[in-house]
């Protein structure tokens, strides 16, 4: 007997095909629309709720204030609660959310809003197994930044939470399915609070640990991770801490390691990464960013060993005080195919000179790239975002015709590297409008 709610064309066409001509349908639909069109099967239900709340980004950088955010968070912790307890035999809108992002950015003078509530409900509802339901990937992403803006912000300390928060956030971490965790400047966490996870990708911000406070168990076993991101004052005891506990050692911890990016603002960082890269045998790529001299202090980082790594990026803060030769390291693994050098850039004018970009010293670049041996190098970028100034004037200007002049005037400011590596020197020019630029 046919579905009385379903179309009668629906029982008719192979499933390929409804699926093909729903998903085409969600392109083009208005809100209303896509709920008119949720209520007809639970086939569209589920196909709409897909669309709809794969991911969740609730982010007071978009013009938003935090009370204003924290009611939208409330908003759909209620529906999703709600959804439990009145349909618990239905999927829950939680089921389709593959990303849930919630960043607060405070504005000036406002006090941060009660979320304790909602995001107890959101992490112990999100990313779990759901009978009757099977999601499009099995990569699921978690981003919490409660209330930071800098790095000057004050940080949020873990037991501010309440303890229901506490609990529900640790046992999201080990108890789900989620495969990337961003969190950032939320100190005092406790030791072995990553312990157990599935997550592969991690992102950490201005993140410490307290000795006093231990989650960490025999029975649970220690984050290894295939992605890192640190990002800010991260200690390497930190990152220990929550990975393994007290109870394994740190030394296989970075074994799986491909992808290392670090923010070296301190001389701490530098340290942390060398302790990172001597045990990161699988790196494939390598990046810093924000590189500034005093952090580093006549450091080297080292990662001549690492007979992977493939890709180098270096993103520094300024020419003026970037340790281009420090962090080359004493020495280049021969498997390394790529160096990435990208700098930022204000431009105020379309008018043309010889040096294009004179507040960058090339000839320091040149020198620091061009003396050492690079027999395996198949690539070198030079790359500059170039943010296009207020006053900057478009009208009647060619941007292709103006980025070929803005190259020439970089080729013409490097004749060591056009030498050492002729073809394989890519040099690229992003304009970035001043519009575009929070």
């Amino acid at each position: 007997m046919p579905d009385r709610d379903s179309p009668s064309i629906v029982p008719k066409l192979p499933s390929e095909l409804i699926d093909d001509i729903v998903d085409r349908a969600l392109t083009v639909l208005d809100d209303q629309s896509l709920s008119s069109m949720a209520l007809t099967t639970q086939h569209f239900r589920v196909k709409v709720n897909q669309k709809r709340f794969s991911a969740v980004i609730l982010d007071s950088i978009f013009g938003r204030n935090c009370s204003d955010l924290s009611n939208r968070l409330n908003c759909f912790a209620i529906l999703v609660d709600g959804q439990r307890r009145l349909t618990p035999r239905m999927i829950n809108v939680a089921s389709f959310v593959n990303s849930f992002e919630f960043s607060m950015v405070p504005q000036e003078g406002e006090n941060p809003p009660f979320i304790d509530a909602a995001m107890t409900v959101l992490c112990n509802n999100l990313f779990r197994e759901t009978p009757g339901y099977r999601p499009r990937t099995d990569e699921f992403t978690f981003k919490f930044e409660p209330w930071n803006h800098s790095y000057s912000d004050k940080h949020y300390h873990w037991e501010t939470f309440r303890m229901a928060m506490r609990h529900a956030f640790v046992d999201l971490v080990r108890r789900s399915k989620l495969t990337s965790l961003q969190i950032a400047a939320i100190c005092s966490m406790p030791v072995g609070a990553l312990q157990g996870s599935k997550i592969k990708h991690l992102h950490l911000r201005q993140v410490s640990i307290n000795p006093s406070l231990d989650l960490s168990s025999p029975l649970l076993s220690p984050v290894i991770l295939e992605s890192l991101f640190l990002d800010g004052l991260v200690s390497y005891r930190t990152l220990c801490g929550l990975f393994c506990g007290r109870y394994d050692s740190a030394s296989n911890l970075f074994t799986r390691l491909t992808n290392l990016k670090v923010t070296l603002r301190a001389i701490d960082d530098v340290d942390t990464a060398n302790q990172i890269l001597t045990n990161a045998t699988s790196l494939d790529t390598l990046v810093f960013t924000r590189t500034v001299e005093e952090a580093q202090e006549g450091r080297m980082v080292h990662y001549g060993h690492l007979q992977r790594l493939r890709r180098l990026c270096i993103f520094p803060t300024s020419v003026n005080c970037f340790p281009m030769d420090r962090l080359l390291g004493d020495e280049v693994p021969e498997s390394l195919l790529e160096i990435q050098v990208l700098f930022s850039y204000y431009l105020t004018s379309a008018e043309v000179h010889d040096n294009m970009f004179p507040l960058i010293d090339f000839s320091y670049v040149d020198t620091h790239l061009s003396h050492r041996r690079y027999g395996s190098i198949r690539r070198f970028v030079i790359t500059l975002h170039t943010v296009l100034g207020t006053g900057f004037n478009l009208t009647g200007l060619d941007l292709a015709t103006f980025g070929g002049i803005c190259r020439d005037s970089v080729r013409d400011s490097l004749p060591r590297l056009c030498r050492a590596f002729s073809e394989s020197l890519n040099i690229r020019i992003d304009f970035i409008p001043s519009s575009s630029v929070s």
